[in-house]
């Protein structure tokens, strides 16, 4: 089709997928917000170009900071099944060890759903986490922070969110 540029890519599985099915055909690809490490570093061909960051350059800082300044030692993390918040555990997870953290539980749920209580509910409360990590964004992420606020957790274990979690045209529907 004499495309000259391929650009636009916003999830980290569509990046994966244009990418991989764009190499060998010398076309530029410009990933706009499609923050899939895979994409520019494991599986990395010469014509894309990402002017973005991946998602685990900001939780790799947050991990860090939660057990070095906070004192963090222990995170329950429930997070989508997919490459993007594979990358953000990733980071979280390298940060948080090397902060002093001793452990991340990581729990994966399907994308999209709209029901937590099983997943909620089975937060292991006696095992001393010092919080839960919600590694989704957009739609899940109020859903989840609903049923959370729903069943009674903030008050039992405090909720933190990876860099999407809680997003500005979210926080108005989710509960204060």
């Amino acid at each position: 089709d004499k495309v000259d540029v391929v650009t636009g890519l916003v999830s980290g599985d569509e990046g994966l997928s244009v990418g991989s099915y764009m190499k060998g055909k010398d076309i530029p690809v410009v990933p706009m917000y499609s923050a899939s490490e895979d994409m520019t570093m494991r599986n990395w061909y010469p014509f894309i170009v990402r002017p973005t960051w991946t998602g685990a350059q900001p939780m790799v800082v947050f991990g860090y900071w939660l057990a070095k300044e906070k004192g963090l030692k222990k995170i329950y993390m429930i997070g989508e099944d997919y490459s993007y918040p594979y990358n953000q555990a990733g980071g979280f997870k390298r940060g948080f060890l090397r902060g002093g953290g001793v452990a991340v539980t990581t729990v994966w749920h399907p994308v999209p759903t709209s029901y937590y209580s099983s997943i909620i509910s089975s937060i292991p409360l006696d095992q001393k986490y010092d919080a839960v990590l919600y590694n989704g964004a957009g739609s899940d992420a109020v859903a989840f922070v609903k049923q959370y606020v729903e069943f009674g957790m903030q008050k039992k274990i405090r909720l933190i969110g990876q860099s999407n979690t809680f997003e500005k045209p979210d926080l108005d529907s989710m509960p204060q």
